[in-house]
C-alpha cells in the first residue's frame, strides 16, 4: 500500500476512535416515562387491594396479576381510550349470567341478569371513566374479577384442604397470566372459550341441568308445608295434609301430574282436595324415600315429612355446593370408575364391562341384598363415561362427629372419612388388621385392663417389628403407645377387615375392605367404620378389578378369600383412579337426584368458609387425626 492509502487508512481509524469516544462520553438513553395509568396499576399491584370492588383485599392473586399486566408493560388491557373492550364486554355479561352457574355475580363485581342497573357496579364504572386512576381502576377490576371468575368456575372457589380432604387443585390451576392473554384478550369469542372452562364430564353437566331445572322449581313453589305426624301412616290413611303433598311428589317429579287414585273414605277420584294418603301415590312416596337415603318402604313417618318440608331453595343450594366439590377434582377423577359417595352411602362402579358371572354362594344374605330395590330406569346412553353402572352396593362409612378429647394430651377423636382421590394399586387378600395406635388406647388397652382374655377371644396378638409375637404385660403398654409394638388380628373371617382389602395409598390410611359385620348394610344410614369405606359386595368388587387378569376367576378369587394365604397381596396390571366424594345431591346417570343428611357437616363447614369472603382461607381447619383402620 502507498503513502497516500496509508493516509486514508490512519483517518478512518481515527474518526472511528473518536466516534467511540463521543458515544462513551454520551448519556444512557433515559427510560420512557411511566404513564399515570401504569402508575396507578403498579400501586395497585403492589397493594394488591382496589377499595372500589366487593371484595377489595386480591393478595391471594397478587402474583398472577402482577405477572399479567407486566406481560402488558402496566398499561390498560381492558379499554379502548374510555370504553370496554369487546373483550371486557363480554366478560361483563359472563359475570352476571354465572348464578345460572351456582356461583354470585356479586363475586364479580356485578348483578344477576335482569337485576336493576344502578346496582351493577360495572355499569358505574364504564359509565364515570374520566381520568387515568379511572381508567386503572376499570381495568384492574376487570382483571381480578375475571381471574376469580376462571378459577371459581375452573378450580371451585375454595381449596379442598382447607377442609383436610385429599385432593389438590393445584395440579389443574391455569396458568392465569398466559390464559388471560391468549385466551381471553386476544379472542373475538369469549363466550366460546369460557364454555370450555368448567368440568367437561358427564358428572358435572347432570349436576348443572338438575340445579337449573331445581332453580325453575325454587320459582314455581317454595316447598314444605306439610303438617307433622305422630304416627306412621300407612296409604289409606287419612292426612290432612294429603293434598299438599301430592303437590310436592308432583313438583319433585316422583308423581306424574295425571295421576289419580281413589279416595278411602268417599270412593271419590282423588283431586287436589284429597284428605287421604292414597294408595295411588305409595309408587312415587317409595320412589321419593329412595332418592333421600330414606327406608323405601311407603309408609309415611317423621323423617319422610321432614325431608318433604326441606325448601327447595336448600335443595337448590344443595346441587351448588355439589358443583363447587366437582370442579376441585383434577380430570382422570372427575371420571373415576369406583366412585364412592359417602353421605349416600354408596359404591358405584361406572365401566361398560360388568364383573364376570358369580356362580357362587351370595356374599350377603337374602334379607339384607333386598335394601337394593331401585326403580330408577336405565341410562339412555350406555356408551359416555359415567353413565353406565356396572355394579353398584351399600357402603358403611367412618363415624360421624368428633368427639372432644377425653385426658389432656389426647387428641379428639375423629373417625370421618375425608373427601379424598388416589389409584387403586394393589389388592390383599384375608389381610390381616394392624390395630392404629389411637385404637390400641381407646378400645385395647382398657379391654385388657378389664378383661385378661380379651386378646385372645378378639383373635389379637401382639408382635415387634419383625412380626414375632411378643406376650403381653402391663410393661409393654409404653411400647405400644410409642409404636415400638403393636396389636395385629389374625386373618380369617371374624377380622375386621374381613377377607379382602382394596389398596389406593393416601395419607390417611383410607383403603376399601370387606367386613363380617354384614348387618349393617341393611340399615339406611350406616356410618359405623373408623374411617375407612366397607363394601357390601367384595367378591363382585375384587372379580371387576382383576377382569383383565385371566387367571384371577371368580372361583379362585373366592378360594383366596376364604382359604388362600394370609395377607397375600395382588398387583394391578393398571392403576384405577378412585373418588371418594361428598355430596349431598348426587345426580344419577337418569337425572333422578339423590338427596342426603349432611352426615359429616361438610357442607355446613364449607358454606362457613364461603361466608368469610374473599381471599377465602386456606388454612386446614383443623389437624388431620389419623385414627382410621390401619396404620
Amino acid at each position: 500500500m502507498n503513502h497516500r492509502g496509508w493516509k486514508w487508512v490512519w483517518i478512518a481509524t481515527a474518526a472511528a476512535l473518536l466516534a467511540v469516544g463521543g458515544c462513551r462520553k454520551q448519556k444512557q438513553a433515559q427510560p420512557k416515562p411511566l404513564s399515570p395509568e401504569s402508575v396507578a396499576l403498579h400501586e395497585m399491584a403492589a397493594q394488591a387491594r382496589l377499595d372500589t370492588m366487593r371484595w377489595p383485599n386480591f393478595s391471594d392473586l397478587k402474583q398472577p396479576v402482577e405477572g399479567f399486566y407486566t406481560a402488558h408493560e402496566f398499561e390498560p388491557v381492558w379499554l379502548k381510550g374510555k370504553q370496554p373492550t369487546e373483550q371486557a364486554r363480554q366478560m361483563m355479561a359472563a359475570f352476571a349470567a354465572c348464578s345460572t352457574d351456582g356461583l354470585d355475580p356479586e363475586d364479580y363485581d356485578s348483578a344477576p341478569s335482569g337485576a336493576a342497573r344502578d346496582s351493577a357496579r360495572w355499569a358505574a364504572r364504564a359509565a364515570t371513566i374520566r381520568t387515568a386512576q379511572d381508567r386503572a381502576a376499570f381495568d384492574m377490576a376487570m382483571t381480578v374479577s375475571t381471574m376469580r371468575y376462571l378459577n371459581d368456575e375452573h378450580n371451585g372457589r375454595v381449596d379442598p384442604k382447607r377442609f383436610n380432604f385429599g385432593v389438590d387443585i393445584n395440579q389443574k390451576r391455569y396458568d392465569l397470566p398466559k390464559f388471560l392473554t391468549e385466551n381471553i384478550i386476544a379472542s373475538n369469542n369469549v363466550g366460546a372459550v369460557l364454555i370450555t372452562v368448567p368440568p367437561q364430564n358427564n358428572e358435572y353437566r347432570r349436576t348443572l341441568a338438575a340445579y337449573r331445572h331445581w332453580v325453575e322449581l325454587a320459582k314455581q313453589d317454595p316447598g314444605g308445608g306439610l303438617p307433622p305426624v305422630a304416627r306412621q301412616m300407612k296409604p289409606g290413611d287419612a292426612y290432612a295434609g294429603a293434598a299438599r303433598m301430592r303437590e310436592l311428589l308432583v313438583l319433585d317429579g316422583d308423581l306424574k301430574d295425571d295421576t289419580q287414585g281413589t279416595d278411602a273414605a268417599n270412593g271419590d277420584t282423588a283431586t287436589a282436595a284429597s284428605r287421604h294418603y292414597e294408595p295411588a301415590w305409595a309408587a312415587a312416596v317409595r320412589h321419593f324415600q329412595f332418592h333421600h337415603g330414606l327406608q323405601a318402604d311407603g309408609k309415611i313417618g317423621p323423617p319422610t315429612i321432614a325431608a318433604m318440608n326441606v325448601p327447595t331453595a336448600e335443595r337448590v343450594h344443595a346441587l351448588a355446593i355439589a358443583l363447587e366439590r366437582w370442579r376441585w377434582l383434577p380430570d382422570v377423577y372427575q371420571n373415576a370408575p369406583i366412585f364412592v359417595n359417602l353421605p349416600e352411602f354408596k359404591l358405584r362402579v361406572y365401566s361398560s364391562e360388568l364383573p364376570p358371572a358369580l356362580d357362587l354362594k351370595p356374599e350377603v344374605p337374602e334379607e339384607v341384598a333386598v335394601v337394593h330395590a331401585s326403580e330408577r330406569p336405565a341410562p339412555a346412553d350406555m356408551t359416555s363415561d359415567h353413565t353406565k353402572i356396572a355394579l353398584e352396593m351399600n357402603v358403611v362409612t367412618g363415624k360421624a362427629g368428633i368427639k372432644p378429647p377425653e385426658k389432656p394430651g389426647q387428641q379428639p377423636e375423629d373417625h370421618q372419612t375425608p373427601m379424598l382421590v388416589n389409584l387403586m394399586r394393589y389388592l390383599i387378600f384375608r389381610p390381616y388388621w394392624s390395630v392404629p395406635i389411637d385404637i390400641t388406647q381407646r378400645e385395647v388397652l382398657p379391654g385388657i385392663a378389664k378383661d385378661p382374655n380379651y386378646l385372645a377371644e378378639h383373635d389379637f396378638e401382639i408382635v415387634d417389628h419383625r412380626k414375632k409375637p411378643v406376650i403381653y404385660t402391663p410393661k409393654v403398654d409404653k411400647l405400644l403407645l410409642h409404636g415400638e409394638l403393636m396389636v395385629r388380628q389374625d386373618a380369617g373371617p371374624d377380622n375386621s377387615l374381613g377377607l379382602v382389602k382394596f389398596m389406593f395409598p393416601n395419607p390417611y390410611s383410607i383403603y376399601l375392605h370387606s367386613t363380617p359385620a354384614v348387618g349393617l348394610f341393611t340399615r339406611t344410614r350406616r356410618d359405623y367404620s373408623h374411617g375407612c369405606v366397607r363394601v357390601e359386595k367384595p367378591l363382585a368388587l375384587a372379580a371387576w378389578i382383576l377382569r383383565d387378569r385371566e387367571e384371577w376367576t371368580p372361583d379362585k378369587i373366592d378360594g383366596a378369600m376364604n382359604t388362600g394365604d394370609d395377607n397375600k397381596a395382588v398387583g394391578l396390571k393398571q392403576t384405577i383412579p378412585v373418588t371418594i366424594f361428598y355430596d349431598t345431591a348426587y345426580v344419577e346417570p337418569d337425572g333422578s337426584v339423590d338427596f342426603t343428611r349432611d352426615i359429616y357437616g361438610y357442607d355446613k363447614l364449607l358454606d362457613e368458609t364461603l361466608a368469610v369472603g374473599r381471599p377465602y382461607p386456606t388454612k386446614a381447619i383443623a389437624p388431620v387425626v389419623d385414627v382410621h383402620d390401619e396404620r
